[in-house]
């Protein structure tokens, strides 16, 4: 005789049918074993993220460690090696890009922008402020650090550029700081219209400031790897802006980065350069 068959009897005549609670003891142990195995794949998913986490902070460390005691570095000035810290800016920033959305269930990067995983109500905020504690204050550090070493050098095109180019980095990090999306995508609050504001003058600023230094390199010898550089990021940036207003929905979130990560690696250009100035030009 079949065991299971004598249980499920036993169990059909020991329920109460008149308040529907038939077949609950068969049902339970499966509901049961549902939320264990739901649990284990959240516990298993925190585990995972916890050490992606660790390791990308841990490079994060290594690369700040190479900048400041490394023998052949420690030569430098310390505005030079403040100069790196750019790169580190970018590392951190690319971090929270990359991983944050590991955090936001249905996040489709390709489609969606960058600001939604910084949203006040986005599930991945707080391992994107973890990620990226490091990318706004190493970026205007960086920014700043550029603006002290450039003084007196090259030519006054390339640092009026490279001024203005500072302020767009102080307006971003201050201005995102203060008006993050109210949710993911756009909601009408004041502060999401703020952060389009913060947007529009982060954008104005980054295109003028590149083609004044684009022009200094064009002028000047001297300033060409400026202009080069320069010339990349803003390519990049109208990549992203025409490619935002051609390209179908689905697919916003990927010219939309070209735009983003051509501010942050033109900053990250603008600390190597400070740093492989020789030491007796820059002005401390």
């Amino acid at each position: 005789m079949d065991p299971l068959s004598g249980l499920r009897r036993k169990n059909a005549a020991a329920a109460p049918a008149k308040d529907g609670t038939t077949g609950l003891s068969l049902v339970l142990p499966e509901m049961q074993t549902g939320e264990h195995h739901q649990c284990a794949e959240f516990s298993n998913r925190d585990h995972k993220s916890a050490r992606r986490q660790d390791a990308v902070l841990t490079a994060i460390s290594v690369v700040m460690h190479c900048i400041f005691f490394r023998r052949e570095i420690v030569k430098k000035s310390l505005v030079q090696k403040l100069g790196l810290l750019g790169i580190v800016s970018f590392l951190s920033y690319t971090a929270a890009v990359v991983f944050a959305p590991l955090a936001y269930p249905g996040y489709h990067w390709m489609a969606q922008a960058i600001s939604d995983l910084s949203a006040a109500n986005a599930p991945s905020l707080a391992l994107w402020n973890q990620l990226s504690a490091l990318y706004n204050v190493c970026e205007v550090v960086c920014a700043t650090v550029v603006c002290i070493g450039i003084q007196g050098q090259k030519t006054k095109l390339l640092r009026t550029g490279i001024y203005l180019f500072a302020i767009m980095e102080w307006t971003s990090a201050v201005g995102y700081r203060m008006f993050p999306l109210s949710s993911s995508g756009y909601a009408g609050a004041f502060q999401d219209v703020m952060h389009m504001v913060v947007t529009a003058l982060v954008v104005l600023l980054s295109i003028i400031s590149l083609t004044v230094i684009i022009a200094a390199g064009v002028k000047s010898k001297n300033c060409r790897s400026y202009g080069v550089c320069a010339g990349v990021a803003l390519g990049m940036m109208l990549v992203g802006a025409m490619g935002m207003k051609i390209v179908p929905a689905e697919y916003f979130g990927v010219v939309e980065r070209f735009s983003v990560f051509a501010a942050t690696g033109f900053n990250a250009a603008l600390g190597i350069h400070l740093f492989c100035m020789k030491p007796k030009e820059i002005k401390e």
